[in-house]
């Protein structure tokens, strides 16, 4: 929502407002068929307009007091391949670096309905891979924790002040 993304006093602030609305997404479970899903709140987002693929990228967030129920976040994600080798087995079609994810409430136990702490934060990796045949395979953090998955419990609430979190994203690292 245009409305929710703002700069005051030399701050962007991007908030939430609590609307009930109806949108359309694409289920997996059904093949990719655009089904109506209930939302309840709107908010807004900043994407630039410089495309990149490697560098330093760092951003001032501070959580919020809805938890559970929002989850401020700061990814970088790549929209297209832009290398030659897009149908080369092995190569990365797509990815997303979550470079901060707070308080999503996960759920990761012991229990099932056991949800995460406001204190815990995700940094994880998505990655969409070039298989055989040019087969697309999905990397996600639950089913390959060990090189896509980082939950950090921090010492702090991120809701009550701002902190800074930042990547270096290499070719050969993140």
């Amino acid at each position: 929502v245009e409305d929710n993304s703002f700069v005051k006093d030399g701050k962007l602030n991007i908030q939430v407002t609590q609307e009930n609305h109806t949108r359309k997404f694409p289920d997996v479970c059904q093949g990719g068929k655009r089904v109506d899903r209930e939302l309840f709140y709107k908010s807004g987002a900043v994407r630039t307009h410089a495309d990149s693929v490697y560098g330093f990228y760092e951003a001032r967030i501070k959580g919020v007091k809805v938890f559970p129920g929002l989850s401020p976040a700061f990814w970088l994600y790549s929209d297209g391949h832009p290398f030659s080798d897009s149908d080369v087995e092995g190569s990365v079609d797509y990815s997303e670096i979550d470079i901060v994810e707070l308080q999503q409430a996960d759920w990761h136990g012991p229990k099932a309905d056991d949800a995460d702490p406001i204190n815990v934060m995700d940094h994880n990796l998505h990655a969409r891979l070039i298989g055989k045949k040019g087969k697309k395979i999905w990397r996600r953090p639950k089913p390959f924790p060990d090189e896509q998955l980082l939950r950090y419990e921090a010492p702090f609430d991120p809701s009550d002040d701002f902190h800074t979190y930042a990547v270096e994203n290499r070719k050969d690292k993140i």
